[in-house]
């Protein structure tokens, strides 16, 4: 079981800010603004502040590459609706999202990307290609490297999706307690 000390989502977010108070560029400020309140709706799990930084006319699309311990690999999500669904879906299943560590960031003129070792709690159900090594019904602290791919609209106003690569097994796995998943990421 884990007992040692992790990184808190709330750590990762002290780092973003301080990289949008250091930003000159109006654009990549309101980008990484943008890309900061997906992620941490995304760990408290607000389905709704998730889906508000998604263009609302414009076509959303998500896709995965890698990821094959988490069952992503090749899918594909291609509308707003859709993302919605994928992450009300998500959210139900019990994961948490967590901490992210080294990370790096990339301003373009029409999105944003970050590369970063990514933490999780999830169910071992939730780790489809693992299923030989987990029991389903355990949860597990999970860090992997990612890059995540944010392209936003015309007018760089809202995120028109993600384009999310991730490694194919886990840099560590460790069964852990459910009842300490949101204390080992700082929730």
């Amino acid at each position: 079981m884990a007992t040692r000390a992790f990184p808190k989502a709330t750590d990762t977010i002290n780092e973003i800010n301080a990289v949008i108070e250091g930003l000159d560029n109006p654009v990549h400020r309101h980008m990484l603004e943008t890309a900061r309140d997906h992620y941490w709706a995304e760990v408290v799990w607000d389905v709704p502040a998730i889906v508000a930084t998604l263009a609302p006319t414009t076509p959303v699309l998500y896709r995965f590459q890698g990821g094959a311990f988490l069952g992503m690999d090749g899918l594909r999500v291609e509308s707003r609706q859709a993302a919605q669904a994928m992450y009300e879906s998500t959210r139900d299943s019990g994961m948490t999202i967590g901490p992210m560590k080294e990370l790096k960031l990339t301003f373009g003129s029409e999105g944003i990307s970050q590369e970063c070792l990514q933490y999780a709690v999830i169910p071992g159900g939730g780790l489809p290609g693992l299923a030989e090594q987990v029991d389903p019904d355990k949860w597990y602290l999970v860090s992997w490297y990612a890059t995540t791919y944010s392209p936003f609209d015309a007018e760089n106003r809202y995120m028109t999706g993600e384009f999310c690569y991730a490694a194919n097994q886990p840099l560590t796995i460790e069964e852990v307690d459910r009842g300490v998943a949101k204390e080992l990421i700082g929730l």
